[in-house]
């Protein structure tokens, strides 16, 4: 059975959307995860090297990903996250929710996406 790992709010800026006015324009994402880990064995507890997943680190990363490039779609966005984490992180799945807020509907405050992925 896996541990959790949850971060939730998780907020950054990009550049994301396909419609005209969206184009050029970064816009807040927030970014809630549930990432799957083994249990740290007893005998290293409370032990730093012992983390699967620096929480810390992976928000570094993250952010440096969404200055780096620019996404059409939030199904996108998500699929990298858990790539990233997945490739960086000794982590055995990862739920990624990508939730913007559409600039241009102000009658829906919000559209997310999730994706699920296991090594």
């Amino acid at each position: 059975m896996e541990d959790k790992i949850i971060c939730n709010g998780m907020s950054f800026e990009c550049e994301l959307g396909f419609h005209p006015y969206e184009k050029k324009i970064r816009q807040k994402i927030t970014l809630d995860l549930e990432v799957g880990v083994y249990a740290i064995d007893t005998s290293k507890k409370d032990d730093i090297d012992a983390i699967k997943m620096d929480y810390f680190e992976a928000n570094q990363m993250l952010g440096k990903l969404f200055e780096s490039r620019r996404y059409n779609l939030l199904e996108t966005v998500a699929e990298d996250v858990a790539e990233l984490l997945l490739h960086n992180f000794s982590i055995v799945s990862v739920l990624v929710k990508v939730t913007k807020y559409p600039l241009e509907m102000p009658n829906v405050p919000a559209v997310s996406y999730v994706c699920f992925r296991k090594k």
